[in-house]
Formats: C-alpha cells, sequence, structure tokens
C-alpha cells in the first residue's frame, strides 16, 4: 500500500510539472515573446511604453515561478545529481531565511539507486521544511551517511526547536507531513525513530541498500560532482 500511494504521488507529480512545462509555459513564452515584439513597435512610434514595460516585467515573474514551482515538483536532474551536490543545493536555497543555520554532513556513498535516492531527497526537503515552518530553531544539521556494516544508509536531521508536541507524535493528529515521511521509509522498507522535547528534536531514518541495482538507474556517490 505505502508502495502504490508513493508512486502514485510521484506519477501525479510528473503529470502536472510536464503539464505545467509543455502547456503553461509555451503559452506564456509565446506571450512573452509577442509583448517584447510589440514594446520594439511601441519605442518606435512614441517611445513610451512604461504600461508594456512593467506588464513585461510580470510575465517573466509568472515564466521563473512556473520554472521553479516545476522544478519543485519534479527535477529533472533527480536521476544524474550525486546525493552530496543535491543536499548542497538545498541547504543553499534554504539558507537564503537567514533565521535556521543548517549544516550538512553527507559523506560519500557507493551506490544508491535513483529511487533511494530520490525518496531519500524528498524525505530530507520535507523535514527541512517542517524545520523551517514550525521549529522555531535557531540550527539544524542534516548527516547523511552510509551504515558501518555497508548494508544501510542513515538519515539523520536534528534542530534545537521547540520540538513536536506528544500528542501529534503519538496521537492521530499527525500531519501531512509526518503521514508521508512514515510512507516513503516504509516503502523504502526502512525504520524511521523520532525522538524530541522542548530542546530539539531528532529524526533517524535508517534505509536499506538495494540489493538489486539495474545498472541503468546506478550512481556513484563517490564520483566527480555533476
Amino acid at each position: 500500500m505505502a508502495r502504490l500511494i508513493i508512486e502514485a504521488q510521484d506519477h501525479e507529480r510528473q503529470r502536472i510539472a510536464k503539464d505545467l512545462h509543455d502547456d503553461l509555459g509555451s503559452n506564456l513564452a509565446m506571450i512573452k515573446l509577442r509583448m517584447e515584439l510589440m514594446m520594439e513597435h511601441q519605442q518606435l512610434l512614441n517611445g513610451n511604453n512604461q504600461s508594456l514595460e512593467e506588464i513585461h516585467q510580470m510575465l517573466d515573474g509568472a515564466c521563473k515561478d512556473l520554472r521553479y514551482i516545476s522544478h519543485e515538483l519534479m527535477p529533472a536532474d533527480l536521476s544524474t545529481k550525486v546525493m552530496r551536490t543535491m543536499v548542497e543545493e538545498l541547504v543553499e536555497k534554504l539558507s537564503v531565511q537567514r533565521k535556521v543555520a543548517i549544516h550538512a554532513l553527507v559523506e560519500d556513498i557507493p551506490i544508491l539507486s535513483v529511487d533511494t535516492k530520490v525518496n531519500l531527497f524528498r524525505i530530507i526537503k520535507e523535514l527541512m521544511n517542517n524545520i523551517l515552518k514550525h521549529a522555531q530553531a535557531t540550527q539544524a544539521t542534516i548527516r547523511l551517511a552510509q551504515s558501518s556494516d555497508g548494508n544501510h544508509i542513515t538519515l539523520e536531521i536534528s534542530d534545537n526547536g521547540k520540538g513536536i508536541p506528544k500528542e501529534v507524535l503519538e496521537g492521530n493528529s499527525k500531519g501531512m507531513g509526518l503521514k508521508n515521511l512514515e510512507k516513503r521509509v516504509e516503502y523504502l522498507k526502512g525504520k524511521l525513530s523520532i525522538k524530541s522535547n522542548r530542546l530539539g528534536t531528532r529524526i533517524l531514518v535508517t534505509v536499506p541498500m538495494n540489493p538489486q541495482l539495474s545498472g541503468a538507474y546506478l550512481q556513484s556517490e563517490s564520483q566527480p560532482k555533476v
């Protein structure tokens, strides 16, 4: 059931991202091109194109927003970039908010299937978003490494925030973020541990290395960064 839910979510992400890019993206690009031609024509006539310039800026902003949303739904480079690069780029984007100091400690990981990589990355992203929105933390740390026995990947995310309420962790009032986290860990046949109090939260995810890796879907984490 967890596998079906996760696969359905990712397929829907791909479909929406493709539709946004192919349909809405193409239309916005055509409108922007026509607007630029109108601006050139207006400038030749009387040089006053302030209104057109404002509309052009709005269109340009809409195009950038569309690209960002499409990339967030289904990044095209998830299957090609190594995990360290993906985490470092995520931390760089999140650090713009300057409220939470984020530290990433990502070790060299020999091999990860694309499926494992995509779901681990989405887990990291979801947990970091939760920290920024709800934890009221000033420090957060991401640790990703291969276990000492070489058979598992361990992901630890911790913060010094206010903690997760006990009724949320143990009751039926879990938010969508925690439910998705549990489903993704279950999908990867891993284990999830959450320890939280008023001094902060520590979440540990342990997932097995995929024993049946296809050569077409391998990415050596020790290769040079893409």
